[in-house]
């Protein structure tokens, strides 16, 4: 049981890390689009 608890944590731990590395991506693409857009 422990060691389901311990995955569970390490899935949901990756999943943070991925979605605000993503997140990050996102945004500093959307920053770079617009640069050149308005420039």
């Amino acid at each position: 049981k422990e060691e389901t608890i311990r995955l569970s944590i390490i899935v949901v731990s990756i999943s943070v890390v991925i979605g605000l590395f993503l997140g990050v991506i996102d945004l500093a693409f959307s920053r770079i689009i617009a640069f050149f857009i308005y420039n």
